[in-house]
């Protein structure tokens, strides 16, 4: 009888430990597709509405007709639509490693109805230059973006007196975090910490989970379309 419990407790415990370490798999696939699946969506966002402002006007420019600017909008919502079901499996994949027990899982982002939009000078924070990029181009001409490759390189900004509406700000960089850089802003410009936006691939570590939830800070969710991105930035220009 002691042999047979023995044994089911063993093989519990290596379903767990199989769980754990499928759980970690799904955990760094989702982490490594984050970062390049929110560049894809935030070009083909600014792609498409810049064609879409195309059309509208019945105009393409020099070299391309109008009937040839539909058929690449075409080309590009179907690519979109391609990405946003690879987004989904990426969610899918995040839920799945929470509830197989590796780490605290992502964090839903709490959101507010979005204000009237105005123009706002908005600071992008990412170790990714590319995302960068094609964060402020989605951004861009609505509003006045300004790229940091690091949180060091905003701090300084910050330090010399620079003053932003918005503070998008990647959550997870190497060796100064968006919550270090969120720690620092409470001696360097105080004012500025209602004005931060998180940018993550999902709270998967215990402590991203615990200070999220301690700052009661907004979130934004890789990857992410530009309307999430434009809705989300207008809401804290409007913040008093």
């Amino acid at each position: 009888m002691g042999g047979r419990k023995a044994e089911s407790i063993q093989a519990r415990l290596a379903l767990a430990a199989r769980m754990a370490s499928v759980g970690t798999l799904a955990t760094d696939v989702a982490n490594e597709i984050d970062d390049p699946l929110a560049l894809v969506i935030t070009n083909l966002d600014a792609a498409i509405r810049r064609l879409g402002r195309v059309s509208l006007q019945g105009e393409a420019g020099p070299g391309v007709a109008l009937g040839e600017a539909l058929e690449l909008l075409d080309l590009l919502e179907d690519a979109r639509e391609g990405a946003e079901q690879v987004r989904l499996i990426v969610r899918d994949l995040g839920a799945f490693a929470a509830a197989a027990g590796n780490g605290a899982g992502p964090i839903e982002p709490r959101r507010e109805p979005a204000a009237r939009l105005r123009r706002g000078r908005v600071l992008i924070i990412d170790d990714e230059p590319l995302l960068a990029r094609a964060i402020a181009g989605t951004l861009e001409p609505e509003h006045e973006a300004v790229q940091a490759s690091s949180a060091r390189d905003a701090l300084a900004r910050l330090r010399a007196g620079e003053r932003y509406d918005v503070i998008l700000c990647d959550l997870m960089m190497p060796e100064v975090t968006g919550m270090d850089l969120y720690d620092a802003l409470n001696e360097v410009a105080p004012e500025q910490r209602r004005r931060v936006i998180f940018l993550t691939g999902g709270a998967f570590t215990e402590r991203a989970r615990s200070f999220l939830e301690a700052v009661d800070g907004r979130l934004l969710v890789k990857p992410f379309n530009a309307v999430t991105l434009l809705e989300l930035v207008s809401e804290v220009i409007a913040a008093p």
